[in-house]
This record gives C-alpha cells, sequence and structure tokens, in this order.
C-alpha cells in the first residue's frame, strides 16, 4: 500500500500470441469438417446402390413357406393343419419390421377340426368341421398292383382319357387307380376374420356340407368356387408301355360358384379335372390336356366378374397367364425329362380370345443386357405385370456347368432380379431390382421356390432366405456348428 493509502493495480499481463492464432483457427477447422461431411454424405447418396434389398426380421418366427405379407404385416399359422390333433389352431400376426406377435385365429380343436384356410386381401377365411366321436379308417390312393416297384421308367405326363372303351395297345399295361377321398366331415363352417383385427365370424353359405367337402376351394372376389365331382370321374388311369408310363384322366367335372354370405348355388362351367390348374385373387384357372400322343393342351379360366369361362388354346405354359392392357401374356415352356417343364425362353402374347399370338422381344435385361439371362417367373401385381428371372454368374471354382435339368446345376451360380414388364416398349424389361440370396439352398424346382419364397405387398417385393450362423466357439473344438434361420428381405418395387 502507498503512502496515500490507495493500493496499485497489478501489471497488466498480455495472452501469448499464439492462443489468439489457435482461436482464429478453430472456425476453419470446424467448417472443413462440416463441408468434408457434407462431401460423404453427397457421396453417398450419389454413388449408394438404391432399392437394395432390406432385411427386416432376422430371425422371422416362421418356417420357409408358410407365411403371407398383407398390409405391411406378417401371418402365419402357428399349428399344422392337424385334424387329428386336439390342441389349438392359432394364426399369428405382427408387422414386418418386428414388433409384438398377436393371435389372429384362436380355434379350438377339442370339438372341431380345422379343415382349410385362404386369405384374401383384406381377410382369412377358414373352415372347421365336426370332429368324429371316434376317427375312421380312410384308404385308397397309391399306385396300383400291375405296375414294377423299384424299376426306373420315364414319366410321359397327364394326357385326357380317350373316349369310347378302346384296347391296349401291344405291350401297354392299364391300371385304373382312384382318387384319394377323404372322409365326408360333417358339419362344415366357413369363417371369415378380418386382417386388420377382430372375431372370427361364419359366413353363411347355400349347401355348405356339399361345398365345403368338395374340392379343391377357391375364395374369388364374394364367392366361393369348388369342383364339384360327376360320378366316375374322380379316377385316373395309369398306361405303362416300353417308353414309359403316363396318366389319363377324365375331364367332366363341374365348376360350382357359392356366394359368401348367401345366395343359391351355381354352376359356371362343366368339363374340369379334379384339380384346379393355379389360382390368384381374380380368376382360377385349368389346363385340359389331350389324348395321347398329343402333348397340346388347352387353358380355361374363369374371373370374378365373368359370367363365361374364357379359353386360350394350344397353350404352352406350365405357368398362368397374366393380363394386361388387353392382352394375356405367360412364360413359355415345354415338357423336360420325368414331367419337369423347362423355360424356353419366350414370352407369348395373344388377344383375351386367344387370338393373335405373339412371341415378345427380349431386348435387354435392365439395361445389364441378355446374355445368359433365363426367365423365371411373370406375375401381377395391382394390375402390372413383373418378370423374375436370372443371369448366370461365373463359377468360382472354374468348372463347367452341369447340364439343365431336375435338379439345379451343381457349379452354376445365378443371379435372380425383378423388372418391371413393359411390353409395349422396344425394351419390354425396365429397370431391375438384384435379389441377392434368393434361392440358395432352397428346393430344387424354382418355380416352387418362387411360389412359396416371395410375396408382392404394397410398394415391395417380400423373400425369405434361409440363412446359417455359425457358433462363435467354433474356433475351440475342430468342429462347425451351424444354426439355421429364416430370414424376411424386401426390396422397393422397381418403375
Amino acid at each position: 500500500m502507498s503512502r496515500t493509502g490507495i493500493t496499485p493495480a497489478p501489471p497488466r499481463q498480455h495472452a501469448p500470441a499464439v492462443a489468439g492464432s489457435e482461436r482464429r483457427r478453430r472456425p476453419v477447422i470446424a467448417g472443413l469438417a462440416l463441408l468434408s461431411a457434407l462431401f460423404l454424405v453427397a457421396a453417398w447418396l450419389l454413388w449408394a446402390p438404391r432399392g437394395g434389398p432390406e432385411r427386416v426380421l432376422d430371425p422371422m418366427p416362421v418356417n420357409y413357406s408358410d407365411w403371407v405379407v398383407r398390409g405391411g404385416r406378417l401371418y402365419w399359422p402357428g399349428s399344422y393343419l392337424n385334424p387329428t390333433s386336439p390342441a389349438e389352431f392359432v394364426v399369428h400376426a405382427m408387422s414386418v419390421t418386428g414388433g409384438n406377435v398377436r393371435p389372429l385365429v384362436r380355434q379350438e380343436q377339442k370339438t372341431r377340426s380345422v379343415g382349410w384356410l385362404s386369405y384374401t386381401k383384406d381377410a382369412l377365411y377358414y373352415t372347421t368341421y365336426a370332429r368324429p366321436p371316434k376317427p375312421s379308417a380312410a384308404g385308397g390312393g397309391g399306385f396300383a398292383s400291375g405296375f414294377t416297384a423299384g424299376v426306373s421308367v420315364q414319366y410321359l405326363g397327364e394326357f385326357l382319357w380317350p373316349p369310347g372303351d378302346t384296347k391296349p395297345a401291344a405291350g401297354e399295361t392299364r391300371i385304373v387307380v382312384p382318387y384319394f377321398v377323404a372322409p365326408r366331415r360333417p358339419s362344415g363352417t366357413l369363417h371369415r376374420v378380418p386382417l386388420a383385427g377382430g372375431p372370427a365370424q361364419i359366413v353363411p353359405l347355400d349347401r355348405p356340407d356339399e361345398a365345403l367337402n368338395s374340392g379343391p376351394h377357391a375364395i374369388i372376389g364374394n364367392a366361393l368356387y369348388w369342383i364339384r365331382p360327376r360320378s366316375g370321374s374322380s379316377s385316373t388311369r395309369r398306361v405303362q408301355s416300353g417308353t414309359g408310363f403316363r396318366n389319363e384322366n377324365r375331364a367332366e367335372n363341374d365348376l360350382m360358384i357359392t356366394p359368401l354370405g348367401g345366395g343359391a348355388t351355381r354352376r359356371a362351367a362343366t368339363g374340369l379335372p379334379s384339380s384346379f390348374f393355379v389360382m390368384s385373387e381374380d380368376a382360377i384357372f385349368w389346363l385340359v390336356p389331350r389324348v395321347y400322343p398329343d402333348r397340346r393342351q388347352e387353358l380355361y379360366g374363369f374371373h370374378a366378374d365373368a359370367k363365361q369361362p374364357f379359353r386360350i388354346p394350344d397353350y404352352t405354359s406350365a405357368y398362368a397367364p397374366v393380363a394386361y392392357q388387353g392382352r394375356w401374356y405367360w412364360l413359355e415352356t415345354f415338357p423336360g425329362a420325368n414331367g419337369v417343364s423347362l423355360a424356353t425362353g419366350n414370352l407369348v402374347s395373344t388377344r383375351m380370345d386367344g387370338s393373335d399370338r405373339r412371341v415378345v422381344p427380349q431386348g435387354r435385361h435392365g439395361g445389364k443386357g441378355g446374355a445368359g439371362a433365363r426367365y423365371v417367373a411373370l406375375v401381377a401385381h395391382r394390375g402390372l405385370p413383373y418378370l423374375l428371372f436370372a443371369t448366370e454368374e461365373p463359377s468360382r471354382s472354374g468348372a463347367a456347368s452341369t447340364p439343365d435339368g431336375y435338379y439345379e446345376p451343381q457349379e452354376r451360380r445365378m443371379r435372380y432380379l425383378l423388372a418391371r414388364f413393359h411390353p409395349d416398349r422396344p425394351n419390354p424389361v425396365g429397370t431391375s431390382r438384384a435379389l441377392p440370396r434368393l434361392f440358395d439352398g432352397q428346393a430344387n424346382s424354382v418355380a416352387a421356390r418362387y411360389a412359396t419364397s416371395g410375396h408382392f405387398d404394397g410398394n415391395y417385393f417380400y423373400y425369405a432366405v434361409t440363412e446359417g450362423r455359425a457358433s462363435p466357439l467354433d474356433f475351440l473344438s475342430a468342429k462347425t456348428t451351424t444354426q439355421t434361420h429364416t430370414t424376411l428381405y424386401r426390396v422397393p418395387l422397381p418403375q
């Protein structure tokens, strides 16, 4: 303290010059970091693959084939349709992106057994029957005596039973085999459950016991379609000769339509075989073959809003056609060894009456070229056609591919893609979406794998893949423990 009583201020200290320089550099560094982040985001948006598969459920709480997707929700039965099981029958539901699982249907099976179930766009239908007090024995079906067991013979296909009573040709053996007919189940009832949720409702039907005991069935629109067999038509004749064996079937059954909720049953068509060829959401189809050795066949169909069936003569496919802009389109196939249908690589088109047959030019496949491309399926979703096709990838081992046949080539790796089909354009195959791992390690038949592993819903195509996951402790032992599970993928629909 000075003599005046005032304490002098301490000398002023200046911050080092380097600190001020750092303060000036900080905004520059932050700006550069922000620009780098924006550049990385822009690069990802520009060069990242779009429309790729999205893994939505891993693992999937259902086996490979027993599921459907409707309205962004996954539905599957929690138990098998076993009429001898007294357990409760349950159909589960959950969002395709995960979440809680809730029961859509709970049906006790102590007094009633569940027969079959069918999904429509907005509801699930299933049948129940009164359980008999004692199980009755049922027989029938199978190969009849007179055919050599254990001998490999070539299957020649399905043909129409010739009219009249012709004598067997030299060296032929004919055996009439009745189809398996399940015991008649009394008190058949049809139930409807909204997919959005709610209690099951009994659907009134005209002649329910006859309609629900005659199969197969299809629910299209607001009606139940079923086949009424005629006397003597539910049998097949197997003919064996030195060239192989064939089945001859009659086509004399009736197509019946029973309105849902009441209304009289009517006959819509006659001359059907004992089963439908294929069913869709708005139509059913059936094939009528010709007498051996003519391999041509006629395709018949019935739309929900039609009064008469339609016919496509000389139909050349094992798959159902797709209607688009007033024409039919289908993937052409030819019968291979042992009844296996092989694709010709052609897409065929006719008018709705079967006239003006054309072959659709292949063009390029999604801009990736047509070399090695193979069509797998042509399907429709919301009135638009989509094409599933495959391109061959080079073998990893460099070995040559084995020939086509019932089994997939051992060294051939196929890359599956989904594309919009534009038959009115010079290049009918539009932009494609790759479907990685589709069909890997699944069943042998490509058509069967597609039918059981893929579903369209909304703006997506969903498919299931069986994947293996090795145990993290495998390094402790020489053995490899791989656990398989099912994963659900989806891809946006191509435009």
